[in-house]
């Protein structure tokens, strides 16, 4: 999934959402389920517009949007640092549908990104269920 490779892997595209922040990065974030509903996916394509800082993540969050419970889950990244002046790469997260807690209705999760040094929160997405096939 980090390398692009989703036609190789057993999810498809549920769909895509483009961030942007003022200090120069670019995310476009693209949503997948598994075939069978038991997995998602989400890959953030990275592309650093800043001029002079390079961009590197600090930390990635999936909790619970009401409970605030962490929830686990895989990641990959193509790069540590992307430099500036426009460098792009991918970090894909890969989690379990458990971690949606179906026996309690459902909880709508959210994947954040934060950003190393300034420690603010970049990016982020929600995923409900019933969006990724589950």
């Amino acid at each position: 999934m980090a390398r692009d490779a989703t036609k190789l892997t057993p999810f498809r595209q549920q769909y895509i959402a483009l961030l942007k922040n003022p200090r120069g990065a670019e995310f476009v974030v693209t949503v997948y389920s598994s075939k069978k509903p038991d997995k998602v996916a989400v890959v953030v394509n990275v592309k650093n517009n800043s001029a002079s800082e390079s961009w590197s993540l600090l930390e990635t969050r999936l909790v619970g949007e009401q409970s605030g419970e962490q929830k686990p889950f895989a990641i990959r990244a193509t790069k540590e640092t992307w430099a500036p002046g426009g460098e792009t790469g991918q970090i894909a997260v890969v989690l379990d549908g458990n971690a949606f807690d179906l026996k309690s209705g459902g909880e709508r999760l959210v994947l954040e990104l934060f950003r190393r040094g300034s420690g603010i929160r970049e990016a982020w997405v929600f995923l409900d269920r019933t969006v990724v096939g589950l």
